[in-house]
């Protein structure tokens, strides 16, 4: 066990929220295939297990510390290398999060095996989930979307550490059963190929003509017809040349796997199992997009930015032709030998854009994100990381993919808030780390929008990035014309039926009668976002959070948009029985009603989180809205992002209004970015219109949408963010504290407030109360840092906070309390 005479030891990073590594021993056995990067299994505390990967080997014993040895190597290669470890360690440094949470989100979960005990579905329930109790209910509701659940996973669900009794309840009532083993979480597919067996093949593998086949044909014919059957099904299939598999051939020929048997047993048929990749291929590449003079103005100046800033900006209007300069420049990276990573913020864009995307570039195009199941992502990461894709488009997320020579980032809709991870930790952005991650590889940076962030802008006008501006529409195609619908004109001619006016109805008949495609925007999901009765004034809340429950009519229940937690709808208020109750508001379902009842012909579809659930729901909606089986799309943000379809003429916006009640310095961005961003949904190959219903008319920022104006929106907001310095004039981190004993929260929140302004003084606001001051039957106190933008300045605050967080861990009284840190909070 000595390595140069002296023992070999590695830093470990487990998966957990612990600080630093933990040093373990290199037994002999594994001394000359451990490295750094590899991923390795290690004891940890008394009985658990963790795969966790190597940060550094050195033979350095660690003072005063018993050292346990690792008990095996999990790969047989390196999972990352020094250069994604490198990043790990920015993120946790700059986002002040342990190594182990920044490792948790970057790497696939099969590749972080534990023995943990776990719950699984019970696959003989029937989901029948009536006779639960609410916290049972919640962890049962769980299981059924994830089909597996760890205890520290139940323990967030319920927002308590002492979970056995709902665990145990589970187990009787046969929902659930457990299970602690360490086992690998990637299993490759495989599938059975059909070969002829010999003498029967000739030496291409098909039919031989011999005596022994033509034996073999009297036989069958006279004996058994249904494996002769089976057989010639498996000539006809393998004529072509192509593999034959045993599900294909017992399909194709409608025979019984007792005939299938027969003919294996007899040696006439024989199976070879193959490892398939679970990735779609198959697609054929394409020429690049003709480019418009517009547009190659636009590629050589990007060229020209690109060779004095790393990263530039382009500043393009809603269907300038962005894409197709993102494939030129992806192109030219693939030219050179280098990768290209295209981020998109949402997966809803994913399949729309890789539609395109393969189209040009086939098969050497990867994708990632959330969506896909575990053994995708594996194979994704492992294809990355063995070089098979030239390209990859994915979400925020895809930062992490062990690329071996990146040259380009593409951030497409680089303001989008999507690309703020929010929980779990590590809560990064995933534009400003693609910036990073390019940096450390000496790569290009393409920003995209329509939109930018006021940072990303701010930045280009004072020259740390590069700036391109495309101000023309591909087509040639004017911008939509947008007009506003004062809502108070409407109710006052009595034109206002439900949330749709009479005058964006009337336009929606016109599309419609023209065989036109509409979109609709309303900012909020469900049928009601409050049900009120009439006689007590009663509204339902959620009994985990401090907000009220919004209705869903298809389901006919009410749910919290925070915890997830559900109940029946109610037909009677509970707390004086009057059937007076009323819905307050209104979201996406309520508005699919009323245009199913406005235009009963129409075919009408909604998209929102509750109806693309599902890995594939994104694509069969885009597609259908593409074929035009779907006339009116109503929905959520989602119908904002970067969607491109030709047949859509109007847009309406159902309520602007809502978008700047927000208690965010960063509404009125927001509004305006969704406004923009949606109303160039419209015209694309025609004359657009957009109609934006509202109570207040005469708001400026409706005034800027109405002559897509960014420049003055620009100008108005950052004199505002500049005179309250807020970014991009300063820098914000939001510590909140969470607990389930209001007092200990707010202790805790106000003794690291005192200790935090020992050290970083004014810059220190709170602790408050945040909007919605419990959340999974937690407490809540926020404290702000409002930091100037300089280097020293971080790194001080950074340290304070850490040192914070050290103080809170041995603090008596305030340990148990959650500390959680978001730098550059959304």
């Amino acid at each position: 066990m000595l390595y140069a005479n002296r023992m070999l030891y590695a830093d470990v990073i487990l998966p957990l929220p612990l600080p630093g590594t933990y040093t373990y021993e290199v037994p002999e056995e594994w001394v000359l295939g451990i490295k750094v990067g590899s991923s390795v299994e290690v004891p940890f505390g008394k009985s658990k297990l963790y795969t966790g990967l190597v940060a550094a080997l050195h033979q350095i014993k660690p003072a005063g510390v018993e050292t346990k040895a690792i008990l095996g190597l999990a790969s047989d290669e390196p999972l990352v290398n020094e250069g994604h470890l490198h990043f790990w360690r920015w993120l946790a440094e700059y986002y002040v999060h342990p190594l182990g949470e920044v490792m948790s989100a970057a790497i696939p979960a099969a590749f972080r095996l534990s023995s943990e005990m776990r719950i699984m579905l019970n696959p003989e329930f029937n989901h029948d989930f009536s006779a639960l109790d609410d916290r049972a209910y919640l962890v049962a509701e769980a299981l059924a979307e994830h089909q597996e659940l760890s205890l520290s996973d139940v323990q967030k669900i319920l927002q308590r550490k002492t979970v056995q009794p709902v665990i145990r309840d589970l187990i009787k009532a046969g929902v659930a059963q457990l299970r602690e083993e360490m086992k690998p979480g990637y299993k490759p597919k495989k599938r059975k190929v059909v070969l002829l067996a010999p003498p029967y093949a000739g030496a291409d593998g098909k039919f031989g003509d011999s005596a022994e086949m033509r034996d073999l044909f009297d036989k069958l014919e006279k004996k058994a017809p249904k494996q002769l059957a089976l057989l010639l099904a498996w000539m006809h299939a393998s004529r072509d040349g192509e593999p034959v598999y045993r599900k294909m051939l017992l399909d194709k020929s409608g025979a019984s796997p007792a005939a299938y048997k027969a003919l294996l047993e007899k040696g006439v048929l024989e199976e070879r199992e193959e490892t398939v990749s679970r990735l779609e291929s198959g697609w054929e590449e394409g020429a690049l997009p003709k480019l418009s003079p517009n547009q190659q103005a636009a590629l050589e100046c990007i060229h020209e930015q690109a060779a004095e800033h790393e990263t530039v900006l382009l500043h393009g209007i809603t269907s300038s032709g962005k894409t197709a300069l993102y494939m030129h420049l992806m192109a030219e990276a693939a030219a050179e030998g280098k990768q290209a990573l295209f981020l998109v913020p949402e997966i809803a864009l994913t399949s729309q854009l890789t539609g395109r995307l393969r189209k040009v570039f086939g098969d050497r195009i990867g994708i990632y994100h959330s969506r896909f199941n575990m053994n995708e992502r594996v194979e994704t990461w492992q294809a990355v990381k063995h070089g098979d894709f030239d390209f990859v488009i994915g979400a925020r997320s895809a930062v992490f993919l062990p690329f071996k020579n990146l040259g380009l980032v593409v951030v497409d809709e680089e303001h989008d808030s999507s690309y703020k991870q929010f929980d779990p930790a590590p809560r990064y952005h995933a534009r400003d780390a693609a910036v990073y991650l390019a940096h450390q590889h000496g790569a290009k940076v393409l920003l995209g929008s329509a939109t930018p962030s006021l940072e990303s802008y701010t930045n280009a006008l004072q020259g740390k990035y590069g700036l391109v501006q495309l101000m023309e529409r591909f087509s040639g195609q004017d911008l939509p014309t947008v007009n506003i619908v004062d809502l108070k004109d409407e109710a006052k001619k009595q034109r206002l039926t439900g949330h749709l006016s009479d005058t964006l109805a009337e336009h929606i008949q016109g599309a419609l009668d023209r065989r036109e495609q509409i979109i609709l925007f309303q900012n909020r999901r469900g049928y009601a976002p409050t049900i009120r009765c009439g006689s007590c004034g009663w509204i339902p809340h959620c009994i985990h959070c401090d907000v009220s429950l919004t209705y869903h009519k298809h389901s006919d229940q009410l749910r919290c948009h925070m915890c997830g937690y559900r109940r029946p709808g109610v037909t009677a208020c509970p707390s004086c029985s009057s059937a007076q109750l009323s819905y307050q508001g209104f979201g996406t379902e309520k508005i699919e009603d009323e245009l199913a009842l406005r235009f009963p012909s129409a075919r009408v579809a909604r998209m929102d989180h509750d109806t693309v659930g599902g890995k594939r729901d994104h694509e069969r909606l885009i597609s259908d809205f593409e074929q035009r089986e779907i006339e009116i799309l109503v929905g959520t943000q989602m119908v904002t992002k970067g969607l491109d379809f030709a047949g859509v003429s109007l847009v309406g916006i159902l309520n602007a209004d809502a978008l700047l009640w927000f208690p965010d310095f960063r509404s009125t961005e927001r509004a305006f970015q969704l406004m923009a961003q949606v109303s160039g949904r419209a015209g694309r190959a025609g004359h657009g219109e957009v109609l934006i219903q509202t109570w207040e008319p005469a708001r400026e920022l409706l005034r800027q949408v109405i002559d897509h104006d960014y420049e003055r929106f620009y100008a108005r907001e950052v004199e505002q963010r500049q005179q309250w310095s807020y970014p991009p004039f300063s820098r914000l981190i939001r510590l909140t504290f969470k607990h389930r004993d209001v007092d200990k929260a707010f202790g805790a929140s106000r003794l690291i407030a005192q200790r935090l302004r020992d050290e970083l003084g004014t810059r220190v606001l709170g602790p408050a109360s945040p909007p919605v001051a419990r959340i999974r039957g937690r407490y809540l106190q926020e404290i702000l840092l409002k930091l100037e933008k300089s280097p020293e300045m971080a790194r001080k605050a950074r340290a304070a906070i850490r040192h914070a967080k050290d103080a809170l861990a041995v603090h008596d009284q305030f340990k148990s309390v959650e500390l959680s840190v978001n730098v550059d909070p959304m």
